[in-house]
């Protein structure tokens, strides 16, 4: 008995390989059909992490899961990005810190030092200056506004009758005013005792002012200072840097302020240190520090240079909104630069605007300048002309609104003060010693946002959330430009050229170039015979067999 056999072929499994063709949606399926097969093909097919997930059918959880932490990844990039953004526009921007080490020498900032009296008691004698004469003198260079605690009828008053005597003291004396206030003032080896630089031989008095210093006129009256003179540090330490040796040999004179409604200064000596283009009329009176007789003033100074060039400069180029200023020990320059600087260089032209005068007390060493040539301010011209703008100009310095460029590079000098007792010997002196502790300076360079750091921050947000590149960004767009070409030509319609096929589109199986339309599967049956002998037969060997 014979049975037969039947098995199935299937040709789409076990045949050659060929295209399978997916059959396009149907014209049915109108626009939004064809934009859901898009979305599905982009879902699938992008480079973006995340995104694939969400056309996954695995459940609710899984969608509802993969939906959330995609939403909440797009809010967190939306946010970065419109904030980067907004730093880019408003140029925030970023501080970077150098410490540099210089190779030989560091410059000592400018010292500037007064006697903290305005007259010496003998010069007032020899002159015949009472008391309240100096007092009103001292104005010359102290004041600013006119007295409030008298009604203006009576302050004029006062103002009137004591410039009269003080006409009266200049045609006696046969002196101009600066001559007078010279002459009252203490000099400057009448407060500087001794100087040394370093571990160099110490000089006189006489010497150090010869070499060292030059008068400039502050509203502490006539003072000292090292500004615009070459002094370095090339070693670290206090013995290393710039000793003074003060005293206060001439007795300061008797000044009755009463009429004047002033505080009467202070007759203690006053030391600062500045940089080297900032003019110390504001800084002997806000930072300066009181050297008292018997005690060792160290003042630890530590530079810092702050470039805002960049903080001032366009988006997108342009010249720095600031003004250059030397940084070395040089003459001071003639152009305003920072905050204090600026501050002095508008009062002098107030004064010499409406008072047609110079004070005296804002000396910024300039020969060179159209200001130079005016006269000096007298005391009445300095208490009451222009009071009202001067006290103008102090609320805008005290609100920020003073019209000056900053510097570009601004020199700031950072000091640590300590005290000490000094030697038995030496109790009618003081001593002071600025110095570096160390030769380097700190370097704060401003560093602007561009295009490249706006590229640079929203890819690196981009990549965080959601690994996109620059290729994801291009999928995207041809996804975006497909869809619209699609939808604008309707369902059906001719796909844009390099569009995305659609889900149900076209998928290759093999090497076969044409392709062909799929065919139903159909079953092919072979018939063979069998005999009822199934025991099994042993077939001889390979080497049994004649070839």
């Amino acid at each position: 008995m014979e049975m037969n056999l039947v098995i199935h072929v299937n040709p789409s499994r076990h045949g050659p390989r060929e295209d399978v063709a997916v059959p396009e949606a149907s014209e049915a399926g109108g626009v939004q059909q064809e934009a859901r097969r898009l979305g599905v093909w982009f879902l699938e097919h992008t480079t973006i992490h995340g995104l694939g997930h969400l056309g996954e059918r695995r459940g609710c959880a899984w969608s509802l899961f993969w939906t959330l932490t995609v939403l909440f990844s797009t809010g967190m990039l939306t946010s970065c990005v419109v904030t980067i953004t907004q730093q880019t526009l408003v140029h925030r921007v970023s501080t970077s810190t150098v410490h540099q080490e210089t190779p030989d020498s560091l410059p000592i900032p400018a010292v500037t030092l007064c006697a903290g009296h305005f007259f010496s008691r003998p010069s007032a004698e020899r002159l015949n200056v009472s008391a309240r004469m100096a007092a009103y003198l001292s104005t010359t260079a102290s004041g600013f506004i006119s007295s409030d605690d008298d009604p203006p009828d009576v302050a004029r008053l006062q103002l009137e009758t004591l410039e009269a005597e003080l006409q009266e003291l200049l045609r006696r004396s046969e002196l101009t005013l600066p001559e007078l206030f010279d002459q009252l003032s203490p000099s400057c080896e009448d407060t500087v005792s001794s100087c040394r630089l370093g571990r160099r031989a110490s000089l006189s008095g006489s010497e150090c002012c010869g070499r060292l210093l030059r008068t400039v006129y502050t509203p502490l009256g006539r003072c000292w200072t090292t500004l615009g003179t070459d002094i370095r540090q090339g070693m670290a330490g206090a013995r290393f840097g710039l000793h003074l040796v003060l005293q206060n040999e001439a007795a300061p004179a008797l000044m009755d302020f009463s009429e004047l409604h002033i505080d009467p200064p202070s007759d203690e000596l006053r030391v600062v240190a500045t940089n080297h283009y900032t003019p110390p009329a504001f800084a002997v009176m806000n930072r300066a520090v009181v050297a008292a007789v018997g005690q060792e003033v160290k003042l630890q100074v530590w530079k810092e240079e702050h470039d805002i060039t960049a903080e001032r400069t366009p988006l997108l180029g342009g010249p720095a909104d600031c003004q250059p200023v030397p940084l070395a020990a040089e003459p001071p320059p003639a152009a305003v630069a920072g905050a204090a600087s600026c501050m002095v260089h508008e009062l002098l032209q107030l004064y010499a605007d409406s008072c047609g005068c110079r004070h005296l007390g804002m000396d910024v060493l300039e020969s060179e300048s159209p200001r130079a040539a005016l006269p000096i301010c007298t005391p009445q011209q300095t208490l009451s002309c222009a009071a009202d703008q001067v006290q103008q100009a102090f609320a805008n310095a005290s609100h920020r609104t003073t019209a000056c460029k900053p510097a570009c590079v601004t020199d700031w000098i950072r000091v640590t003060t300590t005290y000490e007792q000094r030697p038995v010997d030496d109790t009618n002196t003081s001593a002071v010693t600025i110095f570096y502790s160390d030769i380097v300076f700190t370097r704060f360079s401003a560093v602007m946002p561009g295009l490249m750091d706006w590229y640079q921050g929203v890819g690196g947000v981009a990549g965080l959330f959601f690994g996109m590149s620059v290729l994801s960004l291009w999928e995207l767009l041809l996804f975006l430009t497909s869809a619209a070409v699609r939808s604008a030509a309707g369902s059906g319609g001719p796909a844009a050229s390099g569009a995305p096929p659609p889900a149900a589109s076209k998928m290759k199986f093999g090497n076969s170039s044409s392709p062909t339309m799929r065919k139903d599967r159909r079953q092919s049956s072979s018939l063979f015979n069998l005999s009822r002998n199934r025991e099994l037969e042993k077939l001889p060997a390979f080497k049994e067999i004649s070839l």
